[in-house]
């Protein structure tokens, strides 16, 4: 079977391995969705559990049963479960203490890409299936449905060590997916005040549906400063960190009243030692206590969280971003945990990208050929006429994308009839025609959505025209600068700049890599104004290697660096 594996520390990739053997007690499992987690980032790139080998990652999941054991009671083959990231051993010593998500040892209930194969395969083990698995009601969401394997609970399990009472003020620190949750659980055991960590929009913005009343953030000064100025000086009952790091703990105990607690859940994936203020700890004596817990797995907590989203308590949908459909896009999520860019949003960022390049060009040769355009009437030949074809190609690449961003059932209308088109005149088989309809329906859906993220960032987009108008300025000074370097002597500024602004405007959508002859044409007749016969084939030559093809030369160098990289990383994985 295929599998998504860490293949040693800091490294990843696709391996085939052997389908895993069911026993008596257990189940064997095909994922319907799956979830990447940021343990997993912390195990690979961090080496937060040490050195792991050709160990398949991925502990939240979806999925149907293919086989169980001859002693399983509750499931049979067809059946979609719930499957969560804690899978113990129930009959351990562990558990009959009261702590089997430590059945084995510390974190051994923890057992998918930690100490076996996880998720991220086309077929995964688990043990003790009646024990740990729980059934994924046919009206629930898959991808909502992950967010029980992991996120929900340990969030609730923040709520839990905190022992939250009625009225009591909470600072939940960090609020991904695993915070979110904490903030709801808050909620639902009557927490009063409850502030959040936390400056991305998306997530303050679920953080209030949740319930949140209250958000700081790390840019504005220390944490606990905050918190104790907002409280008058007494600061909160509980703490729940869901994010930070090992010194996150100093403002916590910081900020928290004596007699609170700290609820830890969150992954420490670095550090060797967790530090405290001795002094704000009472000397070790304020009973500010810290406890910190991986969340307890199980069906019957997996149930009990399921009747929370079915009675309308709990919405995990809100944690959703990013969906990929397909099996292949595995590696891609885990990826955009890592790095947090997704294809879709990348891509959608370039569209943003190119349209605001676009516009910023052609108003700026609007601007520079209206202020100049006398100088250059009748000593450039033809001087209307390239002004009217580069505006109007320009405008009407702009109308173009802006149609293909905004119109999105228009576009998918013409991509459909381009598909049926094909499939009429036989040069594709309906069934391919299907197939790519269908992945087409996908790859839409995944653009649409990144589109509207971005283009609701005004601001990022007026810092993007600002850079873009910055960047066209530097192109368009790097004639004057070769202008200069010969020793010319005193150039009108003003009118270089509107030429290399000319020059770009109608030969940009020449159809040849750099505009090639195009450029150098249009570079003689518009700067044959300014340099004698005798420098300008040579100032022709220093422009395109200045603006052409010493970033090609450098984009080259990255180009085959990043392919040897990644021939590499194909090979170890093979």
């Amino acid at each position: 079977m295929k599998g998504f594996a860490m293949l040693g520390m800091g490294k990843t990739g696709w391996i085939e391995k052997a389908r895993p053997v069911c026993g008596a007690l257990d189940a064997i499992v095909r994922p319907i969705a799956v979830s990447p987690c940021t343990s997993d980032v912390h195990t690979v790139w961090e080496g937060a559990l040490g050195e792991r080998k050709d160990l398949i990652l991925g502990h939240e999941a979806v999925g149907e049963v293919v086989e169980v054991g001859s002693l399983v009671r509750d499931f049979v083959p067809g059946d979609r479960v719930i499957v969560t990231a804690i899978t113990p051993d129930w009959g351990s010593e562990e558990a009959q203490r009261g702590f089997a998500m430590h059945s084995g040892g510390m974190l051994a209930g923890w057992k998918f890409s930690n100490y076996k194969d996880g998720v991220f395969a086309e077929f995964f083990h688990v043990n003790e299936a009646d024990a740990n698995l729980a059934k994924l009601p046919d009206d629930l969401d898959p991808g909502t449905a992950c967010m029980l394997c992991d996120m929900m609970p340990t969030g609730f399990h923040a709520a839990e060590l905190a022992e939250i009472g009625f009225g009591e003020s909470v600072c939940v620190i960090g609020i991904g997916p695993v915070g979110l949750m904490a903030v709801r659980a808050c909620v639902l055991r009557g927490a009063g005040d409850i502030f959040c960590v936390g400056t991305r929009k998306v997530c303050m913005d679920a953080a209030k549906q949740y319930g949140a009343t209250d958000f700081l953030s790390y840019k504005n000064g220390d944490l606990a400063e905050q918190i104790l100025d907002r409280t008058k000086g007494k600061g909160v009952d509980k703490v729940v960190v869901a994010g930070g790091n090992a010194d996150t703990f100093d403002a916590a105990i910081r900020m928290l009243k004596p007699g609170g607690i700290v609820a830890n859940v969150n992954y420490l994936g670095s550090g060797d030692y967790v530090k405290l203020p001795r002094v704000e700890w009472g000397c070790g004596m304020a009973h500010k206590q810290i406890r910190g817990g991986l969340m307890p797995g199980g069906r019957l907590r997996t149930e009990r969280l399921l009747r929370l989203i079915e009675t309308g308590r709990v919405d995990p949908g809100l944690l959703l971003t990013h969906k990929f459909y397909g099996f292949s896009h595995v590696e891609q999520a885990l990826y955009l945990m890592k790095k947090g860019v997704a294809l879709s949003f990348a891509s959608c960022s370039l569209l943003i990208k190119f349209i605001v390049y676009q516009f910023v060009l052609t108003l700026y040769s609007a601007v520079t050929l209206a202020l100049c355009f006398r100088q250059f009437a009748g000593r450039v030949p033809l001087v209307g006429w390239l002004a009217a074809a580069g505006f109007g190609i320009n405008l009407l690449v702009i109308v173009g994308l802006l149609c293909l961003g905004f119109l999105r059932r228009p576009t998918e209308r013409f991509l459909y009839g381009i598909l049926s088109l094909l499939q009429r005149i036989h040069l594709i088989k309906e069934q391919t025609a299907q197939r790519a309809a269908e992945r087409m329906q996908k790859e839409l859906e995944e653009f649409y959505q990144g589109f509207a993220q971005i283009r609701s960032d005004w601001w990022g987009i007026l810092q993007m025209s600002l850079l873009t108008a910055v960047q066209l300025t530097a192109f368009f000074l790097v004639p004057l600068c070769i202008f200069y370097a010969f020793g010319m002597g005193r150039a009108d500024v003003l009118l270089m700049v509107c030429a290399g602004a000319f020059v770009l405007n109608f030969t940009s959508f020449i159809p040849l890599p750099g505009a090639a002859a195009g450029a150098e044409i249009g570079f003689h007749t518009v700067f044959g104004l300014f340099f004698p016969a005798s420098v300008l084939s040579l100032a022709i030559l220093l422009w395109r290697l200045f603006t052409f093809y010493l970033p090609i030369l450098v984009g080259g160098v990255f180009t085959m660096t990043a392919g040897v990289w990644g021939r590499g990383k194909k090979k170890i994985s093979a």
